[in-house]
Order: C-alpha cells, then structure tokens, then sequence
C-alpha cells in the first residue's frame, strides 16, 4: 500500500517507467481484489468517499533483475481515486515473493510513500 496524492495519468507514467503494463481484465483475480480490500480496511485506512478502480500487470523485469532472464510478474493494483480524480492510495500485491523490493526502491524514488506490502502465496497440490 502506497500513499501517492498525484494525478491518475501521472501514477501509470510511474508505473510505466518502472516497466507495469496493463494485461488483462480483472474478473478472473475479483477474489484476490476482495482479500486486498480487506486488508487495506483490517489496518485502518479511510478509504471512504474514494472510488476505486482495480487492473492487472505484468512487470516486465530486466536481464539483469536477480539473475532471471525475460521473466514477468503478476501483479494485482487497486487505485484509491478521490472525486477530484487524483489517487491517493495504490494497493497492490504480487504473486511471486520477492518482487517489491525493486519495485519499492524505483515507486518512492517517483515519490510513493510505502505504508505496507501484501505478497499473496498461492498453496500447490502435492503428486502423491
């Protein structure tokens, strides 16, 4: 969860450079969009009066990200907008651990003020 106060254009030209793209519609993720939602309100933001608006991104990461090579993550983002359509929360979670803290180091050089992650592990069923 991030506090932003900027311009929603500007907040996807953030997420741009840091290279998040838009990919798909959301109703496949709807129940991890509500787990997030709970989350955001279980640690006492006021989000009340905000409309929100929720998309799903890859993060296309470099070469030389921890050694992977032309691998992407899922991520799931929800902007908090006010009336005068500014957003002034992002909160996001990924689906593989570990990929915020390249992510949170480029957000609050733009500006992001980090409040709190949330990495979703999904269980695998074991072969037996």
């Amino acid at each position: 969860m991030y506090q932003v106060d900027k311009d929603r254009d500007v907040v996807f030209i953030d997420l741009q450079v840091v290279g998040v793209e838009n990919i798909s519609s959301t109703s496949k993720y709807r129940p991890y969009f509500e787990i997030l939602e709970d989350t955001v309100k279980e640690n006492g933001f006021d989000i009340k009066g905000l409309h929100h608006e929720d998309y799903v991104c890859r993060l296309k990461i470099a070469n030389t990200f921890r050694g992977r090579k032309n691998r992407s993550s899922l991520l799931l983002f929800r902007l908090y907008i006010d009336e005068k359509n500014r957003v002034r929360y992002v909160a996001m979670t990924a689906f593989r651990s570990g990929i915020f803290s390249t992510l949170d180091m480029y957000l609050q050089n733009a500006g992001w003020k980090r409040i709190f992650h949330i990495e979703i592990t999904l269980e695998r069923a074991s072969m037996i």
